[in-house]
Formats: structure tokens, C-alpha cells, sequence
């Protein structure tokens, strides 16, 4: 005989199979699929639209420097899914910025809602840029260091942040601290 517990893992497991954003090795799912309707969802093609293109802000490094992050996105033909209230939408971003730092090429799984402004994160693993992850890091004799950045865009706009996280494990006890690195299109807070 099935139990409810087991009904509900099972639910669980299909919902999180069915799901995507890519966070390193893992999948994670980036929808809330069981809020909101599909006539609040914005239109697909309205969001490839506004998305799509070049954009340009500027970029405060936390080390005092600044640049210009330039970006170009464009929609990954056939990547879009209903999420909840919103979409999910696959986008190619190339990013980079004037000073080397980055040079990249993302896909990413990004919401769009109803407002029209698309938001995503990505781990940024293997770079192709200047940029160090831990030369921002906080003192310490951490095991790895890795980043991620958050990016919104809506319509020729980018505002985000570039956030970074050290580990270490000494002992039994494990140990994590993120950071800051770089402000996208906005005064740090």
C-alpha cells in the first residue's frame, strides 16, 4: 500500500525533474509552478523583444575600481516554459567588461515577469576573463572560492551585483562566507 509520504516524495521528485536553472552540478528548479495564472504571465514574444540586444552599465568593482560591463542576450531558440506567474526563458548573455575582468558566454534560465524585467544567476566557474575571485575574498585559508552574479535587465537596463563565496572545513565544522565583489548599475548598498 502507498502512503501519503510517500505519494508526496514521489510528487516532489517529479516536480523536481521537470524543472531547470543549472547551478554548477545541480539542477535547481528557478519556477515557483504553483503560484499565480497564466493570463497574468507576460507575453513570450514581448519578453524575447525587450531582452533581446545590447546593453551597457556601469560596473563598481569593491576594490575601488570601476568599468563598463557591455552585454549582448539573446534568446535560445525554443528554450521558454510556463513558471508559475511568470515564464522561464533560455538565454544566451555574453558579457564583458572594459577592463578584462569578464569575458564571457552564459546560457542561463531566466525569469521573466509580468512587468517585462528578466532576472537570472549564474555560477561563474571557469572564467575567461582577468577576474579573480580570491583576490576579494576575506582573509583566510579557505579550500575553494567560487562566484555568482545576479543580473535583472528590463528594457536597455542592467542592474545586479557579483557576489563571491570562500569555504573551508577545519575539523568537523564547515565553514562558509560570501562576499561582495562588483555592483552592477547601482551604488553598492
Amino acid at each position: 500500500m502507498i502512503g501519503g509520504r510517500n505519494i508526496a516524495l514521489f510528487l516532489v521528485g517529479l516536480w523536481l525533474i521537470g524543472c531547470g536553472g543549472q547551478v554548477g552540478e545541480e539542477r535547481i528548479d528557478i519556477c515557483d509552478v504553483g503560484a499565480g495564472e497564466a493570463a497574468s504571465r507576460p507575453d513570450a514574444d514581448e519578453v524575447i523583444s525587450t531582452v533581446s540586444g545590447s546593453r551597457s552599465a556601469g560596473i563598481a568593482w569593491v576594490d575601488d575600481k570601476a568599468s563598463t560591463l557591455n552585454l549582448d542576450v539573446d534568446y535560445n531558440e525554443g528554450g521558454i516554459r510556463p513558471c508559475g506567474d511568470s515564464i522561464a526563458i533560455e538565454l544566451v548573455v555574453k558579457a564583458d567588461t572594459e577592463d578584462g575582468r569578464l569575458n564571457e558566454v552564459w546560457m542561463v534560465e531566466a525569469i521573466a515577469d509580468a512587468a517585462g524585467t528578466v532576472r537570472f544567476t549564474h555560477r561563474l566557474d571557469e572564467l575567461a576573463g582577468t577576474l579573480d575571485f580570491p583576490s576579494f575574498a576575506p582573509t583566510g585559508a579557505w579550500e575553494s572560492v567560487h562566484g555568482w552574479i545576479e543580473l535583472a535587465l528590463a528594457n536597455d537596463a542592467a542592474t545586479g551585483r557579483l557576489m563571491g563565496e570562500a569555504a573551508a572545513n577545519v575539523g568537523d565544522v564547515a565553514l562558509a562566507d560570501s562576499f561582495p565583489v562588483a555592483y552592477v548599475g547601482t551604488a553598492p548598498p
